[in-house]
């Protein structure tokens, strides 16, 4: 417990390995975290070699986000007074860790990199696709005014219930978040062929926030899929 000096901390340095492309040219952000502390460093996501922050020692959960999207998870150790290993000499002009949560901005060149790998496997060829799968509402309604207004704002554009079409809508159209009794239901018309309908299909929803236990229902024609139980932070959120 108390402070820890930078001579008592680690680092940890790294490359990652995306043999699937699904970073592709998204913004990158490597997480460690444990009960007891949180760090993070943005990465290059071009190159994406990296180096954390000095940390606390001890063993931490770390995350490769995709904007929000978790995409790898791997547990790690941190030792005291410990120097990161280097990526490969080629990725040496890695972007240096930004000092977080206390930590001081150091990286030292020794051998040895180590590689956390993407684990999450996108859908291929999805039938149909609304938004990009990374965890934030970019580009749907109101998604750009969020960050600085309430959704009450009178600068907001409407919220009310949708009917979208697939192939003739656009994601801008489509709201960024969904209140009930407000701008729901929200109708999505879309075609598949004959072998298409043939097979069993998944629907999958992205939902990086549900509050006050919001969750979605779903209608497809004449079937209505279990509603499942909410994962509602216990904070204010979108509003």
């Amino acid at each position: 417990t108390g402070f820890v000096p930078e001579t008592g901390r680690g680092s940890w340095t790294g490359t990652i390995t995306d043999k699937n492309g699904v970073l592709s040219n998204s913004s990158v952000v490597v997480g460690f975290s444990n009960a007891d502390a949180q760090y993070w460093v943005k990465v290059d996501s071009t190159t994406k070699p990296f180096t954390s922050p000095k940390m606390v020692p001890g063993t931490y959960n770390t995350t490769i986000y995709k904007n929000q999207l978790p995409v790898s998870s791997e547990a790690i150790t941190i030792a005291g007074g410990s120097a990161p290993a280097s990526a490969p000499a080629s990725t040496e002009a890695a972007t240096p860790a930004p000092a977080s949560n206390g930590g001081q901005r150091r990286a030292q060149s020794v051998e040895g990199a180590k590689t956390l790998t993407v684990t999450y496997e996108p859908v291929a060829e999805p039938l149909w696709r609304i938004g990009v799968f990374d965890g934030v509402p970019d580009g749907f309604l109101n998604a750009d005014k969020i960050h600085t207004a309430h959704p009450s704002d009178s600068r907001m554009k409407p919220w009310k219930p949708l009917n979208f079409t697939i192939g003739t809508d656009k994601d801008e159209i489509f709201p960024m978040a969904m209140f009930r009794a407000v701008n729901d239901p929200i109708t999505i018309n879309f075609e598949l062929t004959k072998e298409q309908v043939g097979k069993d299909r998944t629907l999958k929803l992205g939902i990086p926030l549900a509050q006050n236990n919001g969750r979605c229902s779903v209608t497809v024609n004449k079937f209505s899929a279990k509603t499942p139980l909410s994962a509602a932070v216990k904070t204010r959120g979108v509003t």
